[in-house]
């Protein structure tokens, strides 16, 4: 049984031949078959065509609410960086008056870290050396440090 054509004998090999024939002239492929084969077809394509427009409407849906999400962030950090900032420069600013009172600069900073939850310490270094800090640390406390003990740090603390 190595191949068809030693299973079968050669008469029943020619009548089954003759059998499929008459199977293919039975399923005749008509006019109105074609069309309703072609209607599947193309059905079953806008089908796939639909459903991957929907996946493509929905990652670009999930793409814009990830865009409007980061944009949200980025505007909270950068508020908050700014609030940050605007409170520093007047705290500076105060500092550099020439009749500031140094003994002020506890309620000040208590003030600017009440109002502005980013800011964690404050400290008072007249010339680089810092005299004091706010909220008072016993444990690795800063006050004596000299900022300006390193070069590239010396032009930013002035």
């Amino acid at each position: 049984m190595s191949s068809l054509y030693e299973a079968i004998p050669c008469s029943d090999f020619i009548l089954l031949l003759m059998h499929s024939e008459v199977l293919i002239m039975k399923l005749k492929i008509t006019p109105s078959s074609l069309a309703i084969v072609i209607a599947l077809l193309l059905t079953l394509v806008s089908i796939e065509l639909f459903i991957f427009n929907e996946k493509k409407q929905i990652e670009l849906q999930n793409k814009k609410e990830n865009l409007a999400l980061e944009q949200c962030v980025s505007k909270a950090i950068n508020n908050e960086i700014n609030n940050m900032v605007v409170s520093l420069k007047t705290f500076n600013s105060l500092f550099k008056l020439k009749n500031y009172n140094p003994d002020n600069f506890e309620f000040l900073a208590k003030e600017i870290i009440t109002e502005n939850n980013t800011i964690s310490e404050l400290q008072f270094a007249p010339q680089g050396i810092i005299k004091m800090t706010y909220p008072h640390s016993k444990v690795n406390s800063a006050i004596g440090h000299d900022l300006n003990r390193l070069k590239k740090r010396q032009q930013l603390v002035s």
